[in-house]
C-alpha cells in the first residue's frame, strides 16, 4: 500500500427526496447481528481486541440509511438516487457501464449530502467522464459523542457498497465488475471503502483512504482496518501525524480531502518522493526525482486511470510539501546550489546571501566562500523557464566586527584599506522532476549589491 505524508509549507511543513428500501434485518442487535443480503457481523476477537471491547454491534441498515447519489456530465447539478434494492432506479438513471465509476464517502460526523463530497464529484467530472457516486451514511456516522457506534457502523456501510456493486453486475451488466470501480473514503470512510473491498472478488481497481481514522483501528487486524489487500491498488494519504477523528475538531484532518480535491484538476504541484523517513525527506536526500526513485504525484492522477491488471503491494511511503492555504496547496520544490568566490581569498569572511529567482528568494546563512552551499525553496507555482537570477550578499554581524578590527590593525601598520567583494560563480537550480538549470557569473560585487547571472 502506498502511503503519502503531506506537510504544509509553513513550517515545512446531492438533491432530491429519498425513499430507501434497505436490507431487512433478520436478526437485529446482539453480538452478531445478521442483516439479510449483507450477511452477519460477528463480534469475534478481531473486532473486540485492541481496546475495541466497548465497541457495540453495528446498527441496522435501516437506521444507518446508506444512500447513493449519482452525478455525471449529463447531470452535474441535479443528483439522481441509485437504490441497489430497486434496479430500475439505476437503469433509468444516467449511470453507464461504458465508463468508470468513482464512489466517494465521508467519515465521522460528516455527510455525503452536499459539502465536500458533492464538490469533489463536480471536480472529478471536469477531469474525467465517469459515474461519480456520493455515498452518504449520515444517520450512522454519529456525532462527536458517538464515535464507538460510528466505528462499528463502518462494517455495514462497506457491506452495502459491496452489495451495490454486485447488484449492478446482476441486474445491469454482468461484465461490469469491481475492476471498474475506484472507491474513495475519508476518515472512517477510508475503512468503509476498505470493508467494501474486502467483500468483493475480484477486488476494486483502486481504493483511496484520505487520512484513515486511527482510534480503534490502528494496530488492529487487517480484517478490521483499511489494508493493502483490499484493492488492486490501495493508497493512503496522511497529513500531519496527529490522532485524527472529527473534521470539526481537527483542521488538518479536513486537509486530506482538500489536498485531494485540488489535485483533481492539476496534480503537477503534488509531486511526492519515496523516502525512508520524514527526516530524510527534509534533509533532501530523496531529491530530485530520478529514473530509479519511482516518484509519483499525490492525488487523483495517481488512481485514475486505473489498471486492474497490474496489482502490486508495497509499503513505500512518499513525502511531499504542500502550500498552507486552500486553493493554493500546490507546491513546487526546487533545490538551489550556490558556489561563490571573493576578491580577497586570504581574508576570512562569513556571510549570508540571497538568490532571487524570478522574484522568488532562496536564502543562505553562514556561508564560507569557495564552498558549495544548497537550500530548498517551495513555491506556489512553477518558475520554468527561469528568466532571471540575481545574487546579493551581506557580511554577518560577528564577522563584520571581526573584519573591522582586522582592518584597523592593518591600517595602523600602514596597509591600505581593503574592500572585499563576493560573487556567485554559479547557481544550479533543480526541479523535483529532475530538470536542472545552470546560471553563471564571472564578476564580483560589493556588499548589498545585486549581481545578475546568466544562463551558462
Amino acid at each position: 500500500m502506498d502511503g503519502f505524508v503531506s506537510r504544509r509549507s509553513a513550517p515545512i511543513t446531492l438533491l432530491t427526496l429519498l425513499a430507501v428500501h434497505s436490507a431487512r434485518a433478520i436478526v437485529g442487535g446482539g453480538p452478531s447481528p445478521c442483516y439479510g443480503e449483507l450477511g452477519c457481523f460477528p463480534s469475534d476477537s478481531n473486532y473486540s481486541g485492541n481496546g475495541r471491547i466497548l465497541v457495540p454491534a453495528p446498527q441496522t441498515p435501516e437506521k444507518i440509511n446508506v444512500t447513493f447519489w449519482l452525478q455525471t456530465r449529463e447531470n452535474r447539478e441535479q443528483n439522481q438516487i441509485l437504490d441497489p434494492y430497486i434496479p430500475s432506479s439505476i437503469k433509468n438513471s444516467n449511470f453507464s457501464t461504458k465508463r468508470l465509476t468513482i464512489l466517494v464517502t465521508h467519515g465521522f460526523t460528516d455527510t455525503g449530502l452536499g459539502g465536500w463530497v458533492y464538490e469533489m464529484c463536480k471536480a472529478i467530472l471536469i477531469s474525467t467522464d465517469c459515474n461519480c457516486v456520493a455515498v452518504s451514511w449520515v444517520n450512522g456516522s454519529g456525532n462527536i459523542f458517538q464515535y464507538l457506534q460510528a466505528t462499528s457502523n463502518v462494517r455495514v456501510v462497506g457491506a452495502v457498497i459491496a452489495f451495490f456493486v454486485e447488484q449492478i453486475m446482476k441486474h445491469i451488466d454482468p461484465s461490469y465488475g469491481p475492476c471498474n470501480y475506484t472507491l474513495i473514503g475519508h476518515s472512517l470512510g477510508a475503512h468503509v471503502v476498505g470493508e467494501a473491498g474486502k467483500r468483493l472478488n475480484p477486488r476494486p481497481c483502486a481504493i483511496v483512504g484520505l487520512d484513515p481514522a486511527k482510534p480503534l483501528f490502528q494496530g488492529t487486524n487487517a480484517t478490521v482496518q483499511l489494508d493493502p489487500t483490499d484493492g488492486m491498488k490501495v493508497i493512503a494519504f496522511h497529513t500531519d501525524k496527529v490522532v485524527l477523528v472529527s473534521d470539526a475538531a481537527f483542521c488538518g484532518h479536513r486537509r486530506a480531502y482538500e489536498y485531494f480535491y485540488e489535485s483533481i484538476l492539476n496534480c503537477s504541484g503534488f509531486l511526492a518522493f519515496p523516502c525512508k523517513s520524514y527526516e530524510s525527506f527534509v534533509s533532501g536526500s530523496c531529491f530530485p526525482r530520478n529514473k530509479s526513485s519511482n516518484c509519483t504525484y499525490m492525488g487523483f492522477c495517481e488512481v485514475v486511470p486505473c489498471n486492474c491488471m497490474n496489482r502490486t503491494i508495497d509499503s513505500q511511503e512518499y513525502f511531499l510539501t504542500t502550500g498552507s492555504e486552500p486553493s493554493h496547496f500546490q507546491s513546487w520544490k526546487y533545490k538551489v546550489i550556490l558556489y561563490t568566490q571573493k576578491s580577497q581569498p586570504s581574508l576570512p569572511i562569513l556571510f549570508s546571501a540571497t538568490i532571487n529567482i524570478d522574484s522568488n528568494e532562496a536564502k543562505f546563512k553562514n556561508l564560507v566562500y569557495g564552498d558549495s552551499h544548497s537550500t530548498f525553496i517551495n513555491l506556489g507555482s512553477q518558475i520554468e523557464p527561469i528568466r532571471t537570477v540575481t545574487f546579493m550578499w551581506n557580511a554577518t554581524e560577528i564577522t563584520a566586527r571581526t573584519q573591522v578590527g582586522a582592518v584597523n590593525v592593518t591600517i595602523q601598520v600602514g596597509a591600505v584599506n581593503v574592500t572585499i567583494q563576493v560573487g556567485a560563480v554559479n547557481v544550479t537550480i533543480q526541479s523535483g522532476e529532475g530538470r536542472t538549470f545552470y546560471f553563471c557569473s564571472k564578476g564580483m560585487v560589493d556588499e548589498n549589491t545585486k549581481q545578475a547571472l546568466t544562463v551558462c
